[in-house]
C-alpha cells in the first residue's frame, strides 16, 4: 500500500498510538511514582520499576519516531521501516515485561510483609 491509501492509513494508525501505547505508558509511570513516592525511595525496586517504565518512552522516541517520521516522509513504508517498528515494539513489550514481573514481586513482598 503505498501513496494516499497509505497516508490514510498510516494516519488512522497513529491515532491510535494515543490508546495503545501513550495512555497505558502514562499509567505505568504514574504508578510507579506513585509507589516511588509511597515508599520515599527506599525501595531499590521501585527505582527499578521507575527506570525501565521511563525507558519505554525513550524506545518509542529512538526507534519507534524516527520510523514514523520517515514513513510519512516517503509515503510508505519499505520493509526496513516494518522491521524497525517491530523491533521498537518487541523492546518495549519486553520491557512493560519485566516491569509487570517486577511489579508483581514488589506487590506480593508488600503483601507478605503487612501479614
Amino acid at each position: 500500500m503505498t501513496g494516499a491509501q497509505f497516508v490514510s492509513y498510516h494516519r488512522a494508525y497513529q491515532a491510535r498510538l494515543v490508546w495503545a501505547i501513550y495512555i497505558p505508558w502514562s499509567l505505568l509511570i504514574a504508578a510507579s511514582l506513585t509507589a516511588l513516592w509511597i515508599t520515599m525511595g527506599h525501595s531499590l525496586s521501585i527505582w527499578i520499576l521507575l527506570i525501565l517504565n521511563a525507558s519505554i518512552g525513550l524506545i518509542s522516541v529512538l526507534i519507534a519516531v524516527p520510523v514514523h517520521v520517515r514513513i510519512d516522509r516517503n509515503k510508505k513504508m519499505d520493509p526496513d521501516d516494518a522491521k524497525g517498528l517491530l523491533r521498537a515494539n518487541l523492546l518495549r513489550v519486553l520491557v512493560a515485561t519485566a516491569s509487570l514481573g517486577l511489579a508483581a514481586l514488589v506487590a506480593v513482598e508488600s503483601t507478605s510483609l503487612s501479614c
